[in-house]
């Protein structure tokens, strides 16, 4: 009985220990002002660093606090930065900013951003206003794989 206990302890517990082991993502929000002072959007930048093993990171919710700063703005531009050597981040990952239903808020222009060049300045032709009827909005980067690459995703909010 113990040593089936012990299996089970395992079965369960490894599989969180090995995905996205070492991975992490940090949020921040900064303001967009003019020269007199009045904000008129806000920066909201994820700063990945990719699981040492397989360069993934698990879906991550957008902050509570932060997401409410962002509510009755649109999504105007996304700026992606590869801070790691080239050759750490694989070329074509794909990034998503979704809803609770699983509704891509950047309508695909995210499929094959994350790249090894610098930056990559992705013009949206959908500009979808954030809601809090969306729920939890969370960010999704696929089929990066390579091992501990950093990277920035900048959101850009605008009224």
């Amino acid at each position: 009985m113990k040593r089936l206990f012990v299996v089970l302890l395992l079965v369960l517990v490894m599989p969180a220990l090995l995905w996205a082991a070492g991975a992490s993502v940090t949020q921040t929000i900064n303001p967009i002002k003019t020269r007199t002072g009045d904000v008129v959007g806000i920066e909201y930048i994820f700063t990945c660093t990719g699981d040492d093993g397989t360069g993934a990171i698990s879906d991550t919710d957008f902050t509570s606090g932060l997401q409410n700063e962002i509510e009755g703005m649109y999504l105007y531009r996304m700026i992606v930065t590869n801070t790691t050597a080239q050759a750490d981040v694989t070329d074509d990952s794909d990034i998503y900013i979704k809803t609770d239903l699983g509704n891509d808020l950047l309508n695909g222009a995210g499929v094959d951003r994350l790249d090894k060049d610098a930056e990559n300045y992705v013009r949206l032709t959908y500009y979808p206003i954030i809601t809090d009827d969306m729920g939890t909005l969370y960010l999704d980067v696929d089929n990066n794989s390579g091992a501990s690459s950093v990277y920035t995703i900048t959101l850009i909010f605008v009224y």
